[in-house]
C-alpha cells in the first residue's frame, strides 16, 4: 500500500484544483451579475428601485437555494450539486442578458439565485470533506480563489464594456466559458466515498510510520505486532480451527477460521489490530453503503441549531460588511471626506485587495496560531477598521482603514465554515458523517444572504452624508462580535464515533 505523503497527493491534488477552480468560477460568475447592473437598467429601462428588488429576490432565493443544498447532496453527492448548480447559474446568467422584459429578468435572476446559493453551499461541503481528506486548513484559499473570479469578472464586464459587446453576448460568453471550465474541473470533485473520514485513516498512518493501518513494513512486520512477521510460528492448526476460539455470536462452531496472522495486542471488535473496520475507509459503517452515504437507518444527530446560529451570528459582519463597503464606501468617501473622482473606487479596491491577501494567508495563519486566535485577531482588526474609517478626517486614512477591514474580516467566514465542519465530526456517528456536515454548512450558508439583505437595510437607515460615520460605527460593532464569540471557531475535538467505541470495545474483549 502506499505511503501516507504518496496517498495524500493521490488522494488530493488533483481534488484541490478542481474545487479551487469551481470557487473560482463561482465568483466570476456572481461578479459578472452584479456588475452588470448599470446594462439592464439601460437595456430595460427600469430604475434603481427594480434593480434592487431583483437583487433582494436573488438573495431570498439564494437562502433557500442554500437550504435545499443539505437535502439534494444528501441524495447525490456535493459534486453533482455544484456542478448542476453552476450549470442552472449560468443557464440563468443568459436569460438575463436575453431579456426582453421585466417577467423574463426577474424569472432568470431568480434561477440564478437558486443555482448561487446551492452552490455556495455545496462548495463549502467540497472545500470541508477535502481539508478533511488532507488534515489541514484550505478554505482560506477556496475563498481567495472565490474572490479573485470576482475581480476577474468585473474585469470581463469592463472589457466587454470597452468592446461594445452588448448585454446579451457578454453573458453569453461568459456563461460559455463557465460551463466549459465547471465540466472539466467536475472530473476531480469529492465524491461521496473521499468525502468520508479519509484523513482518519492517513493520521493513522502517520503514526505508523508512515504505514497505511495493517500494512505490512519491512520483513513482512506489521505495525502493533511483537511477533517478527507479524505471525505466530505454528499457529495454523490443521482443520482450519483453533482450539478455544470460539466467540459466542461471533464464530459458528465447525466453520473454518481464515488463515491469517496472530498478534498478541488485544481484539476489539472481533477484528485484528490494524484491520480496518466499520466506519474506517473503504469498509462500510453499521448501515452505511458503499459509496460512503449513510441509509436511512443510521440517521444519528446532526449539529445542533444553537451551535449553527452562533456561528452564523459571529461569521455575519462579513457579508453585512462586505455590502456596506461595495455600496457606502464610494459615497462616504465622496459625501463625507470630499474625495475626488480618482480616489472613490479605491476604497472598494483596496478592501477586496486586502481580503484576497487575508485569505490567502488564513490557512497557515491558522497552522502557527490555530483557528481560534486568527479569527479573534480578524475581528479585532476589522473593528479597528471600520473605527479608522468612521473617524479619518482625510481620505488617505479610509483608504486604509478600508484595507484593515479587508485584511479583518476576510477571514471570518472560511474558518466558520471549517468550524461547523469540525461540530458535525464531534457529533456524527459512523456513516452519517456527511449528511451531519452537509446539512450543518447548507443551514450556515443561509447567513451569508441574511447578511446581504442585512446590510441593504442598514444602507437604506444610514445612507446620507450626516450619518454614514455612525452607519460604519455599527459595522464596527458587528466586526468586534466576531472577536467575541472567536471560542466558538475552535477545532475539533475527539469525534463521537471514537467517544463511544472504546466502551463497544470493552464490551467485545469481555465477551471473548
Amino acid at each position: 500500500m502506499p505511503t501516507v505523503g504518496a496517498a495524500r497527493r493521490t488522494l488530493s491534488d488533483h481534488s484541490r484544483v478542481a474545487v479551487t477552480t469551481a470557487y473560482a468560477v463561482q465568483g466570476l460568475g456572481f461578479a459578472v451579475m452584479l456588475t452588470h447592473i448599470p446594462a439592464y437598467k439601460r437595456a430595460l429601462e427600469i430604475d434603481d428601485d427594480v434593480v434592487t428588488l431583483a437583487i433582494l429576490a436573488v438573495c431570498v432565493a439564494a437562502a433557500a437555494g442554500s437550504a435545499l443544498s443539505g437535502l439534494v447532496a444528501a441524495r447525490v453527492g456535493s459534486a453533482r450539486v455544484v456542478v448542476g448548480g453552476l450549470l442552472v447559474a449560468a443557464f440563468g446568467m443568459l436569460g438575463v442578458g436575453a431579456a426582453g422584459g421585466l417577467g423574463t429578468f426577474f424569472t432568470a435572476f431568480v434561477l440564478y439565485g437558486l443555482a448561487l446559493g446551492a452552490v455556495d453551499a455545496s462548495l463549502n461541503m467540497q472545500g470541508v470533506a477535502l481539508e478533511r481528506r488532507r488534515g489541514t486548513s484550505l478554505l482560506g484559499s477556496f475563498f481567495a480563489a472565490n474572490a479573485a473570479g470576482g475581480v476577474l469578472g468585473a474585469l470581463a464586464v469592463s472589457g466587454s464594456e470597452a468592446l461594445d459587446l452588448g448585454l446579451g453576448t457578454s453573458n453569453l460568453v461568459v456563461a460559455c466559458v463557465m460551463v466549459v471550465v465547471v465540466l472539466w474541473a467536475s472530473r476531480g470533485l469529492v465524491g461521496p466515498v473521499e468525502a468520508g473520514e479519509v484523513s482518519d485513516v492517513v493520521a493513522t498512518a502517520a503514526s505508523s510510520g508512515g504505514l497505511a493501518p495493517g500494512e505490512p513494513g519491512p520483513g513482512g512486520h506489521v505495525p502493533g505486532s511483537h511477533v517478527p512477521g507479524g505471525h505466530v510460528p505454528g499457529s495454523h492448526v490443521p482443520g482450519g480451527h483453533v482450539p478455544g476460539s470460539h466467540v459466542p455470536g461471533d464464530h459458528v462452531p465447525g466453520a473454518p477460521v481464515v488463515d491469517a496472522p496472530v498478534t498478541d495486542a488485544p481484539v476489539t471488535d472481533g477484528l485484528a489490530p490494524g484491520a480496518p473496520g466499520p466506519g474506517d475507509a473503504g469498509v462500510p459503517g453499521p448501515g452505511e453503503g458503499t459509496d460512503g452515504s449513510a441509509s436511512p437507518a443510521v440517521r444519528g444527530p446532526g449539529v445542533a441549531a444553537g451551535v449553527v446560529l452562533v456561528l452564523g451570528f459571529a461569521m455575519v459582519a462579513y457579508p453585512i460588511g462586505d455590502s456596506a463597503v461595495s455600496s457606502w464606501g464610494s459615497v462616504f468617501l465622496d459625501d463625507v471626506l470630499h474625495a475626488g473622482d480618482v480616489v472613490l473606487p479605491l476604497g472598494y479596491a483596496a478592501y477586496q485587495a486586502a481580503v484576497i491577501v487575508s485569505r490567502l494567508a488564513a490557512d497557515a495563519l491558522v497552522a502557527r496560531w490555530g483557528r481560534v486566535r486568527l479569527v479573534r485577531a480578524g475581528g479585532l482588526l476589522g473593528a479597528a477598521g471600520f473605527a479608522l474609517v468612521g473617524l479619518a478626517p482625510h481620505w488617505t486614512l479610509a483608504l486604509l482603514g478600508f484595507a484593515a477591514v479587508g485584511l479583518g474580516i476576510g477571514v471570518v467566514a472560511p474558518m466558520a465554515f471549517a468550524a461547523v465542519g469540525d461540530r458535525a465530526r464531534e457529533v456524527a456517528v459512523p456513516g452519517d458523517l456527511e449528511r451531519v456536515t452537509d446539512e450543518a454548512l447548507s443551514r450556515l450558508n443561509v447567513f451569508t444572504y441574511v447578511g446581504a439583505v442585512l446590510g441593504g437595510v442598514l444602507t437604506g437607515l444610514f445612507a446620507t452624508g450626516d450619518h454614514l460615520r455612525l452607519g460604519i460605527g455599527v459595522l464596527a460593532v458587528l466586526a468586534s462580535l466576531s472577536a467575541l464569540l472567536a471560542h466558538r471557531f475552535r477545532e475539533a475535538g475527539t469525534p463521537a464515533a471514537s467517544r463511544r467505541r472504546p466502551a463497544r470495545d470493552a464490551g467485545a474483549v469481555a465477551g471473548s
